[in-house]
C-alpha cells in the first residue's frame, strides 16, 4: 500500500509491517507484529490524522491446509496464530 507523502507499507509472512521508501525502496521503519499478516495494509484518516492498519493471524486455515498437508509449512508451527488488528498513527 503506497501514501501520498511518499511511504509504501508491507506486511510479512514472519510478522512484521514495514515501511519503504516509494522513491528508492529502502526500509525506513518495520515493526514486528508477532504473527502472519493476513490482508494488505489500509490507510486512513480521521479528524485531521492518517493512519496505517493491518490484520495479523493466520487462523485455523493456516493450520488445516498449510501445516498439515505440506511439509515445506512446517516452520509456520512456530509462527503464533494471532487475530489482531494493529493500526498505528502516522506523524508528518
Amino acid at each position: 500500500m503506497a501514501t501520498g507523502g511518499g511511504l509504501v507499507f508491507v506486511g510479512t509472512q514472519d510478522g512484521k509491517l514495514v515501511a519503504l521508501d516509494a522513491n528508492n525502496g529502502g526500509q525506513l521503519w518495520q515493526y514486528v507484529l508477532g504473527s502472519p499478516v493476513t490482508a494488505p495494509p489500509i490507510t486512513f484518516s480521521e479528524g485531521g490524522k492518517q493512519y496505517v492498519a493491518v490484520v495479523t493471524g493466520g487462523g485455523g486455515a493456516q493450520e488445516e491446509f498449510l501445516i498439515g498437508k505440506e511439509p515445506r509449512f512446517q516452520y509456520l508451527r512456530n509462527i503464533p496464530m494471532g487475530g489482531t488488528l494493529v493500526v498505528f498513527g502516522l506523524f508528518e
